[in-house]
């Protein structure tokens, strides 16, 4: 077995487990995020407006949903993608609002989900995979 394809499987599989427990261990204690929620508005401005206040409450699922999809490996290169972009707003979010630890653990999975992206030839062990070779296959029946 090749170590790269075991290193982007565990890792992948790491940040996809961190995001599932996030979001719902969030999810279960909703009243502590949403006031921490508020505490983190309170702090910072700059990204302080009605559409985020609206939406925000939607994170701990949204994170939920991302993590299960990773753990999967279903649809993992659009699920890194919006992963990473919504990981490092909570990072720029956390580090504004001065909660450092957090905000270094958003980073952290930002750095692991870039190196996934461009790397992603070794996403074997995945649902992904499995449908490529049924399509790859069906497709080589027809033609």
């Amino acid at each position: 077995m090749n170590i790269k394809v075991i290193s982007y499987t565990t890792l992948r599989m790491i940040i996809g487990i961190f995001l599932v427990i996030h979001g719902f261990y969030n999810a279960l204690f909703f009243s502590n995020f949403l006031n921490r929620l508020d505490h983190y508005f309170e702090k910072q401005d700059l990204f302080y407006n009605d559409f985020l206040i609206a939406t925000a409450p939607l994170v701990p699922f949204e994170e939920f949903i991302l993590g299960a999809l990773l753990i999967c490996g279903l649809f993992t290169k659009k699920v890194l993608y919006i992963a990473t972009g919504l990981v490092l707003f909570f990072a720029s979010f956390v580090l504004k609002a001065n909660t450092y630890g957090l905000g270094m653990i958003y980073v952290f999975i930002v750095f692991i989900s870039l190196i996934l992206l461009l790397k992603e030839e070794y996403n074997y062990f995945s649902v992904d995979t499995v449908i490529n070779k049924k399509t790859t296959v069906s497709r080589d029946k027809l033609g």
